[in-house]
C-alpha cells in the first residue's frame, strides 16, 4: 500500500490528508492561518506542522508522494519516516482548486477567507485576478463578507427597511452577547482577517433562514466577485466554452446563494460554462495530484471513496472550533 499527502494552507487555516492509494482517507490534520504576512512566519510554518502531525499522528506510513502549495523545507523532520526528495510535487492553488473537480483546465473561482478567479484555456493561455489581500480587495470573500455583514448588523436600527436577524446573530456568532462587544473584538481586540471572515458562516444561516439583509450581502458580495469572473472569460475569450467553472473555498463550496449569483453572472455570457461545487476541498485535490504522479487514474469510483471515507474526519472537524 502506498500513500500520499496532500497540504493547503490559506488564510484562516491549514489541513493535510493522508490518504492511500485506494482513495481511503486515513488521516486529516488541521493548524492555523499559513499566511505569514499576517500571522508572521513562525506562526505559519507551526501551522503547517500541526496540520501535517495531526494527519501522520496515527498511521507509520511510507509517504510516496506529498504534493501541495506550502514550503516543504520541514517536512523531514516533522515526518516519522522523511519522503525521499523527489517525493514532492509543487502544486499551487489553481491546480489544487481544478483537481477538486478531476480537472486541469476551466474556470476557477476561490472564494475563502480571501478571493480571486482564475482561467485556463486548452491551448494554454491563462488569466488570474484578484487575491490581493482584504485592504486593496478580495471582493467576494469571507472576510469581504463578514465586512458587510458586521456593517449590516450595526445598520439594522438606522431604519425599518435595514432592519436585520443579523443585529443578534453576529454577536451570537462571535462569542459575545451584544453589538458593542463586536465593537471591541474589532478595534480592541484586533480579532484579525480571519476572526472577521469567520462572520461570513453566519450571514450565510441568516440568508438562508430568510433574512433579506443578509441575502442581500452574500449576493452583493458575489456580483463583486463576478464582475472579475466576466472579465477572466471575456480576456480568455472563453464565451463559448464549455469547461467547467469550478468553486473552491468554504464560501464558494458552501453557500448555494452566493455560488447561484455567481452561476448566473458567468452563464449570461458564457452558457455552456458547466459550473460544479466539489464535494472535496483542495486539501484533498492535493492528493489526487499526488495520486496522479504515481500512476492513479481519476475516476468516480476513486471520488467516491475519497467522499465517503473523508465524512468523519470532516465530521470531527466542524465540532472543533476552527483555528
Amino acid at each position: 500500500m502506498r500513500y500520499v499527502l496532500g497540504v493547503d494552507g490559506g488564510g484562516t487555516k491549514c489541513d493535510a490528508v493522508l490518504m492511500d492509494d485506494t482513495g481511503v482517507v486515513v488521516g486529516w490534520g488541521r493548524g492555523g492561518s499559513t499566511h505569514g504576512l499576517y500571522v508572521g512566519s513562525e506562526a505559519a510554518t507551526n501551522s503547517v506542522k500541526t496540520a501535517v502531525r495531526g494527519a501522520t499522528a496515527q498511521a507509520s506510513a511510507d509517504i510516496a508522494r506529498i504534493a501541495g502549495c506550502v514550503p516543504y523545507a520541514n517536512f523531514n523532520e516533522w515526518l516519522e519516516r522523511p519522503p525521499d526528495a523527489d517525493a514532492f510535487v509543487p502544486a499551487g492553488e489553481p491546480a489544487l482548486g481544478f483537481a477538486t473537480a478531476m480537472a486541469t483546465r476551466g474556470i476557477l473561482v476561490l472564494s475563502g477567507t480571501g478571493s480571486f478567479v482564475y482561467g485556463l484555456t486548452a491551448d494554454g493561455r491563462s488569466r488570474h485576478e484578484g487575491g490581493h489581500g482584504p485592504i486593496i480587495a478580495d471582493e467576494g470573500s469571507a472576510h469581504h463578507i463578514g465586512i458587510l455583514g458586521v456593517r449590516a448588523a450595526f445598520r439594522a436600527r438606522y431604519s425599518a427597511r435595514r432592519r436585520t436577524s443579523l443585529a443578534k446573530a453576529v454577536p451570537r456568532g462571535m462569542g459575545v452577547e451584544k453589538l458593542h462587544d463586536v465593537f471591541r473584538l474589532l478595534y480592541v481586540d484586533n480579532i484579525g482577517r480571519s476572526g472577521i471572515a469567520a462572520v461570513a458562516k453566519t450571514v450565510n444561516q441568516e440568508a438562508e433562514a430568510g433574512d433579506e439583509v443578509a441575502r442581500g450581502v452574500l449576493m452583493r458580495a458575489a456580483t463583486e466577485l463576478g464582475e472579475l469572473l466576466v472579465e477572466v472569460i471575456q480576456e480568455l475569450e472563453m464565451q463559448d466554452s464549455d469547461d467547467l467553472m469550478v468553486a473552491t473555498g468554504s464560501v464558494a463550496q458552501g453557500s448555494r446563494i452566493f455560488w447561484q449569483t455567481l452561476c448566473d453572472i458567468a452563464l449570461a455570457v458564457a452558457p455552456n460554462l458547466r459550473p460544479v461545487q466539489p464535494r472535496i476541498r483542495p486539501v484533498v485535490g492535493a492528493c489526487l495530484i499526488a495520486l496522479r504522479d504515481i500512476g492513479v487514474k481519476w475516476d468516480d469510483a476513486l471520488m467516491q471513496r475519497i467522499v465517503d471515507t473523508q465524512q468523519p474526519f470532516l465530521d470531527r472537524l466542524e465540532i472543533t472550533p476552527q483555528p
